[in-house]
């Protein structure tokens, strides 16, 4: 689901940019998981959200889904980061 979620949001050529609270409802997370990643800095505090800050919240989202440890998720985020 957070795959379909990520591209309806793609989808909407004239939208460039997200809330938190869009996020929260499109990725269906719950506020302190996503203040959780921020604070861990897997995820950045913003105001606004662009499409590769979708990406990396699907990368996360996918990557909690199946068990996969904090730490290991912080290599995968650095690793899209530095792609």
């Amino acid at each position: 689901k957070p795959k379909q979620q990520a591209r309806e949001a793609a989808a909407a050529p004239d939208r460039q940019t997200w809330s938190a609270a869009d996020l929260l409802r499109q990725f269906g997370l719950r506020k302190t998981q996503l203040e959780a990643w921020q604070a861990r800095q897997l995820f950045p505090r913003r105001e606004e959200y662009s499409f590769e800050d979708l990406a990396t919240l699907q990368l996360l989202v996918k990557l909690r889904k199946v068990g996969v440890s904090n730490q290991d998720m912080e290599d995968a985020v650095s690793r899209l980061r530095a792609a």
